[in-house]
């Protein structure tokens, strides 16, 4: 926890450097309102006893949030919505002689309040928090017939050729924390802590196939994670004026 809060001032004190780069405030543009709309791709690194579980050092994901300034007379707070899916590799088993694949997935969907100047910047910095649910779900299934090239993409993971095996979900209460940087309008890069209330979850490396049997070994611990984002930002009204 010592090098997560390190790690953060250091955000911070980046945050701070950007500042002094502001351009002087008679020159500074009107703000513009409109919804921003975010994508990133996240590599999140488990923490604690969710690390020593799970067994994964690293899980990709996809992170998407779009936010609006809810009051005018409070330009620096957007509010908004944020949604972002972590996936594990998949465990692959032998299951009476067909190709079983396993794969735990943690989606969770926050409110979204965000921190950042109004002024305009080359780099600006932002702080966020968001709370709201975080969900594990684990699958184990095999392919009816062979697919295509969108089930070879998808991992066989939806269509109607995927046989649902045995599956698991658990549900909990999520908050995170983090500071980031937006530069030159559109590039978004961000460090986030994500801590989840106790949550029932499979580690795909944990499952026994025994005969016809599919056994899941359960852990239950808090789900902590330190992620990184990076991708791309948009603002409607910077749309409607290209």
């Amino acid at each position: 926890m010592k090098h997560l809060f390190t790690l953060m001032l250091a955000v911070l004190l980046g945050m701070n450097t950007a500042l002094a780069q502001t351009d002087p405030i008679d020159e500074i543009p009107r703000q513009r309102y409109g919804i921003d709309i975010s994508f990133c791709f996240v590599s999140a690194f488990p923490q604690s006893e969710f690390d020593a579980n799970f067994g994964q050092n690293i899980l990709p994901g996809l992170n998407f949030d779009f936010s609006f300034t809810p009051a005018q007379t409070l330009p620096f707070w957007k509010m908004g919505l944020q949604v972002e899916m972590l996936f594990s590799r998949s465990q692959k088993d032998n299951w009476d002689d067909i190709k079983l694949k396993t794969r735990t997935d943690f989606i969770s969907v926050n409110l979204l309040h965000r921190l950042m100047p109004i002024r305009q910047m080359n780099v600006k910095p932002f702080f966020e928090f968001a709370f709201g649910i975080n969900t594990s779900y684990t699958l184990s299934h095999y392919r009816s017939k062979s697919g295509g090239f969108i089930d070879w993409i998808l991992d066989d993971y939806y269509g109607d050729n995927m046989v649902t095996v045995k599956d698991h979900d658990d549900i909990s209460k999520n908050i995170s924390v983090g500071a980031g940087l937006i530069i030159r309008k559109n590039v978004l890069v961000s460090l986030k802590y994500n801590y989840a209330a106790d949550m029932k979850y499979v580690s795909p490396h944990s499952i026994t196939v025994q005969g016809n049997d599919v056994i899941y070994n359960y852990y239950n611990s808090p789900i902590t994670l330190l992620s990184i984002s990076l991708g791309l930002t948009l603002n409607t009204r910077q749309v409607q004026r290209q």
